[in-house]
């Protein structure tokens, strides 16, 4: 039987039901893994009980950013393909990150200049690199430590658009598993033979991981 033009939005409504299920989960993820960072700065400082259980036992923060980044890489390459225009990806991820991003860095620069908050005046360069949210990658100094799972966002992005222009993107448990695989590569091979770097597993899992929660997106 021809289906009516009537009958299309009855037909994808258990999709559209499907797809807003799943992203009201991530909403929830996202405040789980919101709850957890929180819990670890909060906590750890003033109890020792706390610091204590978290090195021993379980990492809040940890957790909660890896859970972040787990949540990151179901939603942007959903954002991307929905949009299927690497223009209009863009435009709406300067919108959503750049402004408040730019001012907080204003507000910490000013914050370092009043002598309210410990640190140095960065040069143009570390400006510059903070400014795009690749200072981590470029080999200057972080305005605000916090800002490194942002940089690590930012790399990803530029990941996910690379793939996309070439038509790989939707080919996400090769890319998990390729992920993980050269994470466990340059993780122990740059730090324990070559000596790169000191803290490049950790970076390099949690990219890992955000390519892991692709694999959700199918």
């Amino acid at each position: 039987m021809k289906s009516t033009g009537k009958d299309a939005p009855f037909l994808s409504q258990p999709s559209a039901q499907a797809s807003s299920s799943r992203l009201e989960f991530l909403d929830f993820l996202r405040c789980i893994a919101a709850s957890a960072v929180m819990l670890q700065h909060a906590l750890e400082s003033k109890s020792p009980a706390f610091a204590e259980f978290s090195t021993k036992y379980f990492q809040f923060g940890v957790f909660g950013v890896t859970l972040f980044f787990l949540t990151s890489g179901f939603i942007i390459p959903v954002s991307i393909e929905r949009a299927n225009s690497i223009k209009a990806f863009w435009i709406s991820r300067i919108y959503r990150l750049f402004p408040l991003y730019l001012v907080s860095i204003l507000v910490t620069l000013l914050l370092i200049s009043l002598g309210w908050l410990e640190g140095t005046p960065p040069t143009a360069a570390s400006l510059l690199a903070n400014a795009v949210m690749l200072a981590k990658f470029l080999g200057q100094p972080l305005i605000q430590g916090l800002y490194w799972t942002l940089n690590l966002e930012m790399v990803f992005y530029l990941l996910v658009t690379g793939l996309f222009m070439v038509g790989l993107l939707q080919r996400s448990v090769l890319l998990a598993m390729g992920a993980l695989a050269a994470a466990l590569l340059l993780g122990v091979v740059g730090t324990q033979v070559l000596h790169f770097f000191e803290s490049g597993w950790g970076l390099c899992f949690q990219l890992a991981t955000m390519f892991v929660g692709t694999v959700y997106f199918r």
